[in-house]
């Protein structure tokens, strides 16, 4: 699950002042660009984007004088990337169990390939496997 740092240290929020300098007039420039239709240099000259970039330059200054007076911002953005995260990490793991692991397994179950050893054997007395040799307690630190 994920966790909201909610009283973050100071190094860390020197490190978000600095990503908000460009960060914050990014956005600024994103939003205006594909969402208002204006041209690049359109949207660098518009008001959100200046504004945006005054609230990076804003964010740096004061994370540099005193950290502790960002902390609303960082939370408040902590908390409205949070489910942004979660949609987003669980999006991508159900693309890549269904279009990557389920295509390999329906293809080792139609090529027969069964490595686990589980299809029944009726003719077989026990399913238990014996070892040749047990691994020495120095193997145990070689891992590769």
């Amino acid at each position: 699950m994920i966790k909201i740092d909610f009283n973050p240290e100071n190094k860390q929020l020197k490190q978000f002042g600095w990503i908000a300098l460009f960060g914050f007039p990014l956005i600024g420039f994103m939003i205006a660009w594909n969402f208002m239709g204006m041209t690049a240099g359109e949207a660098i000259g518009s008001t959100l984007f200046l504004v945006m970039a005054g609230v990076g330059v804003l964010t740096l200054v004061l994370a540099m004088v005193n950290p502790r007076l960002i902390i609303p911002v960082y939370v408040g953005l902590m908390i409205v990337a949070a489910p942004i995260g979660l949609v987003i990490s669980f999006t991508l793991m159900a693309a890549i169990f269904y279009l990557m692991v389920t295509p390999l397994a329906l293809f080792f179950r139609v090529t027969g390939r069964d490595k686990l050893h589980r299809r029944l054997d009726k003719s077989a007395k026990s399913y238990w496997h014996v070892r040749e040799s047990q691994p020495t307690p120095a193997s145990y630190l070689r891992q590769y």
